[in-house]
C-alpha cells in the first residue's frame, strides 16, 4: 500500500474477481475488483474506488503499488496517485475524490484488449501477465515524469463456461497459457518506459530481451535503475532513456532496487 498521512488515506490496489476467467457466474461491474481503492486510516472504510477493468475476465488483477505525487494541473497543484496496469495503460487520479484526471497511450502491445473469450481461445496481448505485473513504478519530481518496468507476453485465453462453481472452490473457469497453439512464432519481451502524468504521452521506451518483473527506482541524479532476469542490473538516463551502463550479477535480479546513502557516498543495490 502507499500512504498519505496528511489525507489520513491507504492506498491499494486489488485483486480480480472469480473465476478468473468465466464473468457468466458472476454478472456486473464485480465491485471493487482491479480497483485502486482509497481506506480511510482511522476507521478502515473504504473513501473511494476507482476500477479500472470492469467484469475482468482476462486475469487483469492490480500488482503494481501506487504511487502519490503532486500535478499541476492548469497551475492549481492537484495531489495524484498514479497506477501503471497489467492493461498496459497508465492512470492518474486525484487522490483526494477517486476523480480519473487521464490515461496514458499503451506502453505495450494491445490485440483484442477485452475481447470476449470462448472455448477454443483468443489470443490475446497484454497477457495475464501484463503490461505491468507486480514491480513497483516511480516518480521523479525533476522530470515529472513516471518509469514502470513493464511485460510484453501475449497469451491465449480460454473459458469453460457453465461448470458448478462453488464459492470458496479453486477454480479459475479457464485458462490462460503461453507455447500453446496460437502463439507459435510469438517473441516476448519487456521495456523500461517513462510516462508524463500530465498528459498521459510516453517519453521514452527501451526495449529489453527478456520481460521486465523487477521494480523500478529513480533518483535526483538523474538515472533510472532496473534489473533482468538474465542478470543482469542495469541504469538508464532518466530524461533520455540512454542506457548508461550494465551490471552483471549471479543470478536474475527481479527484485525492486533500492538506494541508501552511506559517509557521503549514494549507494543502489538489489536482490538477485
Amino acid at each position: 500500500p502507499s500512504i498519505d498521512p496528511e489525507l489520513r488515506l491507504v492506498y491499494v490496489t486489488t485483486g480480480n474477481p472469480g473465476p478468473d476467467y468465466d464473468g457468466s457466474v458472476r454478472p456486473g461491474d464485480n465491485l471493487w475488483g482491479d480497483s485502486l481503492c482509497a481506506i480511510r486510516i482511522d476507521d478502515g472504510t473504504l473513501a473511494w474506488g476507482f476500477q479500472y477493468c470492469p467484469h475482468d475476465v482476462w486475469d487483469y488483477d492490480g500488482g503494481c503499488p501506487p504511487i502519490l505525487f503532486d500535478l499541476e494541473i492548469n497551475g492549481t497543484k492537484t495531489p495524484v496517485a498514479g497506477l501503471f496496469t497489467k492493461l498496459g495503460f497508465y492512470y492518474t487520479v486525484n487522490r483526494k475524490t477517486g476523480e480519473l484526471i487521464n490515461v496514458s497511450e499503451p506502453y505495450v502491445p494491445q490485440e483484442n484488449l477485452f475481447a470476449p473469450l470462448t472455448e477454443k481461445g483468443v489470443l490475446i496481448a497484454p497477457g495475464s501477465a501484463g503490461g505491468t505485473n507486480w514491480s513497483p513504478a516511480s516518480y521523479n519530481p525533476q522530470t515529472k515524469w513516471a518509469y514502470s518496468a513493464n511485460i510484453h507476453w501475449p497469451m491465449v485465453m480460454t473459458t469453460r463456461p457453465g461448470l458448478d462453481y462453488k464459492s470458496g472452490a479453486m477454480y479459475q473457469g479457464g485458462n490462460a497459457s503461453f507455447g500453446s497453439a496460437g502463439t507459435e512464432g510469438i517473441k516476448t519481451w519487456g521495456n523500461v518506459c517513462a510516462i508524463d502524468p500530465a498528459t498521459g504521452k510516453i517519453k521514452w521506451q527501451t526495449q529489453t530481451d527478456l520481460p521486465m518483473f523487477s521494480g523500478v527506482i529513480t533518483t535526483a541524479g538523474g538515472l533510472v535503475f532496473a534489473g533482468q532476469s538474465d542478470a543482469s542490473f542495469d541504469a538508464w538516463d532518466a530524461a533520455s532513456g540512454e542506457h548508461l551502463w550494465q551490471f552483471k550479477t549471479d543470478a536474475g535480479c527481479n527484485a525492486a532496487p533500492m538506494t541508501y546513502q552511506l559517509n557521503d557516498k549514494q549507494y543502489v543495490v538489489i536482490a538477485a
